[in-house]
C-alpha cells in the first residue's frame, strides 16, 4: 500500500527545492557579473582604443567596430597585433556581429 506524503512532508520538500533553486539563481547571477566586469586583455584593450572594436562585449565578446570582420583581421595583420594575439584571446574574445 502507497502512503501518500502528508502536506508538511510537501511542504519541506519544497523548502529545499526553493533554498536549492536560489543558489543556483545566485551563482548564475554571480557568474554573469563577473563576466561583465572583467578587465579584458591589454592587447584587446589597446584594439579597442585603436577603434577598431566596440567596447562594449556582447555576451563576454568584442565585435569589429566596422562590422567588417575581413577588414578587422587585414587590420590586425597590418598593425602586427597577429603576433601577439594567442588563438586563446582571439577566440575567446572576438565574435563576428
Amino acid at each position: 500500500m502507497n502512503k501518500k506524503p502528508s502536506v508538511d512532508e510537501l511542504q519541506s520538500l519544497f523548502d529545499v527545492f526553493k533554498k536549492e533553486i536560489k543558489l543556483i539563481v545566485r551563482d548564475e547571477i554571480r557568474e554573469t557579473l563577473k563576466e561583465i566586469t572583467r578587465e579584458p586583455p591589454r592587447v584587446i584593450k589597446e584594439i579597442i582604443e585603436a577603434l577598431q572594436l566596440n567596447s562594449i562585449p556582447i555576451n563576454g565578446k568584442y565585435s569589429p567596430a566596422s562590422g567588417d570582420y575581413k577588414q578587422f583581421i587585414y587590420w590586425i595583420v597590418d598593425n602586427n597585433y597577429d603576433e601577439i594575439l594567442t588563438e586563446d584571446i582571439f577566440l575567446h574574445s572576438f565574435t563576428a556581429q
